[in-house]
């Protein structure tokens, strides 16, 4: 289009947009315009956008812990390729591949939104098969889907009730929720997660983006979870409040396995310890983050063979412990 003439006005937040296929970037900030700048000029461009400097990023790996969560011998939906899937005690795993893969197919089956056709599922060494949503949480399997607004949202509620929704009976007595309790996790939530607001009352349309995504996280990490599954949790975010919801996830996950759906290779690479392709509804691949290139990822995704080392973690087992 651009060899014919056309003029294109492309918007996004994704600095991988601004690197491939921007000429210029015009950023905006709280409504106006902070700076004009050329394509090689992706420092100046993000300092405009975000009023600061974005610091580096640096990859720290984290020591999986023992086995939470084993998916063997699964299939999807009859005549696809079986696979496994084993998620660890304090990882951060991605599932990733290209759009209509089936990551979010496996990730309903794991909350028990999907029957899968065939395969074994144990949790924390027990055969464990969820039923139901329902039936998921109250395990502690917790899982935010991709779409904010449809799914993770209710129109109207504010913060407060927003964040406590799954776990309400904790501050209910008598079938009467208890405020002040609630008000106090709520509270202290906000702090831990930096959200912006001007009050837990607030309704959920009067945060941004981000905020909303830190509400989305925060609420389930109200909850004492084996296992987090979060569906693009970076969608409709700027790259500040990725950083931070990224890190947010890393610092939290000690206590549980986490399995993040992401289809965009940087955010992929910067918060993963191990990342699982999916191609066609199953696993098709697994890599270490360590030493791992986005050139790599990127020929994975396309279905270019490369020559990278399938990586088996081995932490111990409950049963062997």
């Amino acid at each position: 289009l651009r060899s014919r003439g056309v003029a294109i006005l492309y918007i996004s937040h994704r600095l991988s947009d601004l690197k491939r296929v921007a000429d210029r970037a015009i950023v905006l900030r709280d409504g106006q315009l902070v700076g004009e700048f050329g394509a090689r000029q992706l420092p100046e461009a993000v300092e405009a956008m975000l009023g600061q400097a974005l610091d580096t990023h640096v990859y720290e790996p984290r020591t999986a812990g023992r086995e939470v969560l084993t998916l063997r011998a699964a299939k999807i939906t009859p005549h696809k390729k079986a696979f496994d899937l084993t998620l660890h005690e304090g990882e951060v795993v991605v599932l990733t591949g290209l759009l209509g893969a089936g990551k979010t197919e496996i990730a309903e089956v794991l909350f028990g939104l999907r029957e899968p056709a065939a395969g074994t599922l144990q949790l924390d060494g027990i055969d464990w098969q969820p039923e139901s949503p329902r039936q998921a949480i109250h395990s502690g399997v917790f899982f935010a889907a991709e779409d904010r607004a449809s799914q993770s949202l209710i129109a109207d509620f504010s913060l407060r009730r927003t964040l406590t929704l799954p776990f309400l009976e904790r501050f209910t007595r008598g079938g009467f929720i208890r405020n002040r309790a609630e008000a106090a996790a709520v509270e202290a939530q906000v702090a831990a997660l930096g959200i912006k607001t001007a009050g837990i009352d607030v309704p959920m349309s009067a945060l941004s983006g981000g905020n909303q995504q830190k509400v989305v996280l925060g609420r389930w990490l109200l909850g004492d979870g084996r296992v987090l599954i979060l569906d693009e949790p970076f969608q409709g975010v700027d790259v500040r409040a990725r950083r931070e919801i990224g890190q947010l996830l890393r610092d939290s996950a000690g206590g549980r396995a986490t399995l993040v759906i992401c289809a965009d290779v940087d955010e992929a690479l910067e918060i993963a310890d191990r990342i699982l392709l999916v191609r066609n509804h199953a696993v098709v691949a697994e890599y270490s983050r360590a030493g791992l290139s986005r050139a790599t990822l990127v020929a994975a995704l396309a279905g270019v063979e490369v020559t990278v080392p399938t990586i088996h973690a081995t932490p111990r087992s409950r049963a062997s412990a």
